[in-house]
């Protein structure tokens, strides 16, 4: 298992460490010549310079899902041969030289300058690491990162953009844990919320036929030797208890990181189909003497009592086309089902709504407190929030007005995803060979494990965002 945290550690800002000095004049090329001429003399903030370049170049954009870029508010302002001073010692602009004939120079000198200018402010970094901007400039260079940025320049995108850095192969694992002999690949993974104080790992809980594993950083332990199924799903709750839920729903066990077993209970048997968050698990299961309505149950992750009913799907045109479920995610009393090819939303207090027309393509889904993602056989990511009410203060009703809030991003052009897992607004999907990171509209990264053959078996988000764990044969 890999874990990696893909937000910047509440750190102080990066001190002042040794460069080394490009020995090519950036100043040269045209998309540099242009941005500072546009200024002159005059102090600017370097977001202005970077917008000059992208003005300028017009498709260094096109190949990478983005969206547009918010800007932070009083930045420092300098003239625009100090910002080019302070930029050029994370270039490698005597490596880029030496390539140029068979490169289109401007075109990768451009893309090289706005990728410096954002590193040198961690706002800027930020901001263009989420809307996409960094991703996108970092894959048109089409060379390793680290042959073109020098040690300096490779520091700031690691501890600035992390997400970024993901992307181009350069953020190293917190924590990399071989699996156990003979145990087989981790067929799940569940990650509890990185305490705020941490730059590290927090707590993981990871399973694999019979056996469960909980840890935090690289620690663990096995928590129990066998159980009678499974796992149907896991999760950690706010107060980081682990819920483990047998496959056929028929239990649940709770476990914390550091104490013995703290409880089992029954919840409901016959329960096929499982999911879990920090505040909830849902089941579903048919219902007696094969009833064409399925049998649907929520149950909070803070009480010990078993699973409430929740209202039954019925389809106002042909309540026949529902006959099973077949996927699952909850956050909270928000519940996304998959039946016959359509998303419901509903819940505990909320009845079922279909959310999109038939869905043929639809592989996984998943979700957290802002909305829910499903991806798709031709590695698409589908999102959108979660149901709101409309100005009379009733959810929408309307079919086609639902389904037209629905965002669709190219995450993995032609992989079928396999994998997929939500926290703090962002969704991790993967084929079996390559992991995107996405938010919205925006691919915050794209990644391939190192080793070859090694082939993906599970992914996990913490809640918060803050930490992305992947599995897989051969990476272990």
């Amino acid at each position: 298992m890999h874990a990696r945290r893909t937000r910047p550690g509440a750190t102080s800002d990066d001190g002042g460490c040794a460069v080394t000095v490009s020995r090519v004049d950036l100043r040269r090329f045209p998309s540099v010549a242009f941005a500072l001429g546009a200024f002159g003399r005059d102090p600017v903030p370097v977001t202005e310079l970077v917008d000059a370049v992208l003005r300028h170049n017009t498709d260094y954009l096109t190949s990478w899902p983005t969206t547009p870029t918010e800007w932070p508010q009083d930045l420092l302002r300098q003239r625009g041969d100090r910002w080019m001073a302070e930029m050029e010692p994370l270039i490698r602009a005597d490596q880029l030289f030496r390539l140029a004939p068979r490169l289109e120079s401007d075109q990768i000198f451009g893309r090289l300058a706005v990728l410096g200018w954002c590193l040198l402010d961690a706002g800027v970094a930020r901001v263009t690491s989420a809307s996409g901007l960094l991703p996108a400039l970092i894959d048109g260079v089409r060379m390793p990162v680290q042959e073109v940025l020098t040690p300096e320049g490779l520091r700031l995108l690691r501890r600035r953009a992390p997400s970024a850095a993901l992307s181009a192969g350069l953020l190293p694992p917190m924590v990399d844990l071989l699996g156990v002999a003979d145990a087989g690949a981790i067929e799940r993974i569940t990650l509890g919320r990185t305490p705020p104080w941490s730059r590290g790992v927090g707590t993981w809980a990871v399973s694999h036929e019979d056996k469960v594993w909980i840890g935090s950083g690289d620690q663990s332990h096995r928590i129990m030797q066998e159980v009678s199924s499974k796992p149907g799903t896991m999760s950690f709750s706010r107060d980081g208890v682990l819920h483990f839920v047998a496959r056929g729903g028929a239990v649940i066990r709770r476990y914390r990181l550091n104490d013995a077993h703290l409880s089992d209970n029954v919840w409901q048997a016959g329960m096929g189909i499982l999911a879990s968050s920090e505040d909830a698990i849902v089941g579903a299961a048919r219902g007696d003497g094969g009833a064409s309505v399925p049998v649907l149950a929520w149950g909070s992750t803070s009480s010990t009592e078993g699973p409430s009913p929740l209202p039954p799907l019925k389809d106002g045109v042909n309540r026949d086309d529902v006959t099973r479920v077949t996927k699952m995610a909850v956050a909270g009393e928000h519940v996304a089902v998959v039946t016959n090819e359509r998303v419901w939303f509903g819940g505990p207090s909320r009845a079922w709504r279909v959310a999109t027309h038939s869905e043929p393509a639809l592989r996984t889904i998943a979700a957290d407190e802002t909305g829910v993602v499903y991806g798709t056989s031709d590695g698409e990511v589908v999102s959108r929030e979660w149901e709101k009410p409309n100005a009379s203060g009733e959810p929408e009703t309307s079919l086609s007005s639902m389904a037209s809030r629905w965002i669709s991003v190219s995450a993995l052009p032609g992989q079928e995803i396999a994998f997929s897992s939500s926290g703090g607004g962002r969704t991790v999907v993967a084929s079996s060979s390559d992991v995107a990171l996405v938010r919205g509209g925006v691919v915050e990264a794209r990644w391939r494990p190192e080793k070859d053959g090694a082939y993906i078996t599970a992914v996990a988000l913490s809640p918060d965002g803050n930490t992305l764990a992947v599995a897989g044969s051969l990476m272990l």
